[in-house]
């Protein structure tokens, strides 16, 4: 697996394994194949492809977007959760500031809707994401939504 601490300017694509301790100042896009564990920042959108995997630990200052892979957010994303195909899975202890959402009609399942993104689609704003993050951590693991 490939680590990376610094700052890598502009866009990525991962196509084999890559853990991110760093920063990227553009958008990461995992690709078939790939695999990233972030627990840095990435300073735009989070795109996994079909047959890619997120697993966001970290900062996403923009959107985190499954367009067929398997995404994890136990970090914090300041955009969107947005689950066009795939699996999605929002930990109890994540914060999602614009809240989660997923396609209709197609292969798409977001699972572990509570705390942060929950509130953060409700209230709106970063102080719906930080009730809803503390509601989230006293309903526990065991607290499940949409599935």
């Amino acid at each position: 697996m490939r680590t990376e601490s610094g700052i890598i300017e502009g866009d990525l694509e991962i196509k084999g394994d890559f853990a991110l301790d760093g920063m990227v100042t553009g958008n990461i896009v995992v690709n078939s194949g790939g695999t990233l564990d972030l627990h840095g920042m990435c300073m735009r959108n989070v795109i996994v492809r079909s047959g890619g995997i997120a697993r966001l630990h970290g900062m996403v200052s923009g959107d985190a977007i499954n367009e067929g892979g398997s995404l994890e957010v136990h970090g914090t994303v300041n955009g969107a959760v947005r689950t066009v195909n795939g699996t999605t899975n929002v930990s109890p202890s994540a914060v999602v500031v614009r809240g989660v959402s997923q396609a209709t009609g197609d292969n798409s399942q977001v699972v572990g809707f509570i705390g942060g993104a929950a509130l953060g689609a409700a209230i709106g704003g970063p102080v719906g994401a930080v009730v809803g993050g503390v509601i989230g951590a006293i309903l526990g693991k065991d607290a499940k939504g949409l599935g």
